[in-house]
């Protein structure tokens, strides 16, 4: 598999966090309690401190900056391609610390798309015993409704499967296994400005193609804003050339591409698409996780 050093990989992770531009700076408006369940029964008074199981957590909304330098210790330990990166630059989060005057943790709250959605939780490893009170905490603070996790994030997708309900597998994960040259009738090649190219449903046309007898009959590309080196690759094969091992032979193209350009390759795809799931693995890919969601 191909490596990345880990001092390139923290400066991915530093350049990419410090470009992130939202900033929220209103104080905490909730008040109340939670219903018995999976959580309890707690409280949170009006000094934004949370009352579990007798421990007071302090949390509080503040901007982005605020949790930068955590933000980083957390992507410096994610190895693995983070779904949900990008929806803080796009700024349509709620952003929380835990602890006061010595903050610990943070935790961000989705508000758009999958609104009162937990996406990022993190604690600091040594005090990683107060992650289920800063979570309880956090959950009444923000009001939060949902979860989405990573099976490969584990601090937050174990907090899931302790406190969620009704947990349900959205995407198969997949990261970059090994290096595959399948022989194939097509010719894959970059795609030209101004191409004829057949209308696609599921994904955006890409950047690279698969040609038999002059028609393109498949395209593929890749996204890069995911957590650095990550590169996401997509792709779409036309509807009566789909089984005949297309993608197969297009996607290691595009991995190749994106190994050159000093990134790291990964995908996914919805858990009932065996097809997919077929190609991505004989293109190189392996499965590395899931992506889940539960009810709070």
């Amino acid at each position: 598999m191909p490596a990345t050093s880990e001092s390139l990989n923290r400066t991915y992770i530093l350049y990419a966090t410090k470009w992130l531009h939202f900033c929220l700076n209103d104080d905490i408006r909730t008040n109340g309690a939670l219903d018995d369940g999976p959580l309890g029964n707690r409280t949170v008074d009006k000094a934004s401190k949370v009352q579990t199981n007798g421990m007071a957590v302090s949390v509080r909304e503040v901007s982005q900056d605020s949790v930068m330098d955590l933000r980083v210790e957390m992507l410096d330990q994610t190895q693995c391609q983070f779904i949900k990166f990008s929806a803080l630059g796009r700024g349509f989060v709620r952003v929380f610390e835990f602890g006061d005057p010595n903050p610990f943790g943070y935790g961000i709250l989705q508000t758009k798309y999958d609104p009162d959605a937990i996406v990022e939780f993190y604690c600091r490893p040594s005090c990683s015993g107060l992650a289920q009170e800063a979570f309880a905490a956090f959950v009444i603070a923000s009001g939060a409704k949902e979860v989405l996790a990573q099976s490969n994030m584990p601090e937050l997708f174990g907090l899931m499967q302790e406190n969620a309900a009704k947990l349900e597998t959205r995407s198969i994960l997949f990261c970059d296994a090994r290096e595959s040259a399948l022989e194939c009738s097509a010719t894959i090649r970059p795609v030209k400005k101004g191409e004829a190219i057949f209308e696609h449903f599921g994904e955006p046309v890409g950047s690279w193609c698969a040609e038999v007898e002059g028609k393109i009959v498949a395209t593929a590309g890749y996204l890069t804003h995911y957590n650095p080196p990550y590169a996401d690759v997509f792709m779409e094969v036309e509807a009566s050339w789909r089984n005949m091992g297309i993608g197969s032979c297009l996607v290691p193209e595009v991995m190749k591409v994106i190994r050159q350009e000093g990134l790291v390759p990964a995908a996914r795809c919805n858990p009932d698409n065996e097809a997919s799931r077929r190609t991505l693995e004989k293109a190189g890919f392996e499965v590395c996780g899931e992506y889940v969601s539960g009810l709070l």
